[in-house]
């Protein structure tokens, strides 16, 4: 671990114009997936956890609440909400990767408010999202992808044959 100094987040980094804004968040977005590809979700990306290096590199801390799992659910990346996120993590639920997608939505935020700025990052964002079949397999990686698969096989099926629910 080392320390990371430098300026707070990618927007207030002095002299940044938007493609050296845009370079950064590719920065942090590909060492969130190269995380989720170990199975790890980092839980809190927020403006304050990146800080921007005097040498110009983006720098994601705060791996304090990683988790290591990941669940994909299509009605969360639908619906990312910051007040919901925070009760996902202050009561400690299954956290799924679409948890940092809609962090980094948010993170994004702190970059600029010009639309063409905002339709690039949306663009990163989607580019860099990975589904379970593209994750590295190997090893470690692939007992605990199939674990997952496994337990939510077993829900689906239990919750079928239980018509009240």
């Amino acid at each position: 671990m080392s320390k990371a100094s430098g300026w707070p987040s990618i927007a207030r980094k002095a002299g940044s114009r938007s493609a050296e804004r845009l370079q950064l968040f590719r920065k942090v977005c590909s060492a969130v997936t190269y995380a989720h590809q170990h199975l790890v979700i980092h839980r809190d990306i927020k403006p304050a956890n990146i800080r921007v290096t005097v040498e110009g590199e983006a720098k994601l801390l705060d791996f304090g609440i990683a988790k290591s799992s990941i669940i994909f659910c299509k009605k969360c990346l639908a619906h990312p909400n910051p007040e919901s996120k925070l009760r996902q993590q202050k009561r400690d639920l299954t956290v799924k990767d679409v948890s940092d997608e809609a962090s980094k939505r948010l993170a994004a935020e702190d970059l600029s408010h010009q639309p063409e700025v905002k339709a690039e990052l949306q663009r990163i964002i989607r580019a860099t999202y990975f589904t379970l079949g593209q994750y590295d397999l190997s090893g470690q990686n692939l007992a605990a992808a199939l674990a997952l698969q496994s337990r939510s096989m077993a829900k689906k099926i239990w919750k079928r044959s239980r018509p009240w629910f």
